[in-house]
């Protein structure tokens, strides 16, 4: 699969709201629905960043992300880590990451 530079981009700020709300939706206890949601971050999200299989949890959709960031930045697609760095935090402070998760 070819992605576009410009994608990560075009995804990042939905994917980190969506963390963010997958998260209040794991302190809710509503584990289904998040497992419904991280299938379709995937296939809208993060399967055209290249990533593949489909996360299995929010921690896991965090290291993908920072992987495909990370992957973009080699190819010199420099993408600001600020806004990651809060989401990351802010689930981190709920206990949904682990602390070496932050991008």
């Amino acid at each position: 699969m070819v992605v576009e530079c410009r994608q990560l981009g075009v995804h990042r700020r939905p994917l980190l709201g969506l963390n963010l709300w997958l998260g209040s939706k794991a302190l809710r206890g509503e584990r289904q629905r998040v497992a419904d949601e991280l299938a379709k971050m995937h296939g809208f999200l993060l399967a055209p960043l290249g990533v593949a299989p489909a996360p299995a949890s929010l921690s896991e959709a965090v290291v993908s992300y920072n992987q495909a960031r990370e992957a973009m930045h080699t190819l010199g697609v420099v993408v600001q880590r600020e806004l990651g760095q809060q989401v990351s935090e802010a689930l981190q402070r709920h206990g949904l990451l682990a602390l070496n998760l932050t991008p």
